[in-house]
């Protein structure tokens, strides 16, 4: 997804100036589908950019956003194997396990388990051999979110086939 549509389906999803209750079903919620240019539209590291197709990486992650302005959930889906490499926000994050399961390193995490990543610590994931769903929960605005990828080996940025037993890192 490029800066723009990602703002774009952020600011939709808004919430923000809100002064009554906001009653939301995230099963109501609509999915986006992540559309990244091939060369990442400026985003990704200079490694990393024309060694790796960067649309074809992020073609089957989903995005179901929904800001409520201080607050926000966004909760995103991946097929099984899917890596997503090495990266930090600007803001802090609780992150739970929705379906599936999540590898950070040897650690494998299961449905309703979860992590506190602090803004600015490093860290990547990799879907389990069920595939991934996972809700992240800020007090920031979604238009107010930055990812910078760190990862800068392009052998790392490859998704694995369930089995193979590599774990996110």
């Amino acid at each position: 997804m490029t800066n723009a549509s990602v703002q774009d389906v952020f600011s939709q999803a808004s919430g923000a100036g809100r002064t009554k209750t906001l009653f939301f079903d995230i099963g109501d919620a609509p999915w986006f589908p992540v559309d990244v240019p091939v060369d990442g539209g400026g985003q990704f590291p200079d490694e990393i950019v024309g060694k790796v197709d960067l649309h074809e990486y992020f073609k089957d992650m989903e995005i179901q956003p929904i800001d409520c302005g201080g607050y926000n959930i966004l909760q995103t889906r991946v097929p099984p194997g899917f890596n997503v490499p090495r990266h930090r926000h600007n803001t802090d994050q609780l992150v739970f396990v929705m379906e599936g399961s999540a590898l950070q390193g040897s650690r494998e995490l299961g449905v309703g388990e979860g992590w506190f990543t602090p803004a600015g610590n490093p860290y990547g994931i990799q879907a389990g051999p069920r595939g991934l769903t996972w809700l992240e929960v800020r007090t920031t605005p979604l238009a107010e979110l930055t990812i910078e990828w760190l990862e800068t080996n392009p052998i790392r940025w490859a998704h694995d086939h369930p089995g193979s037993g590599r774990g996110g890192s």
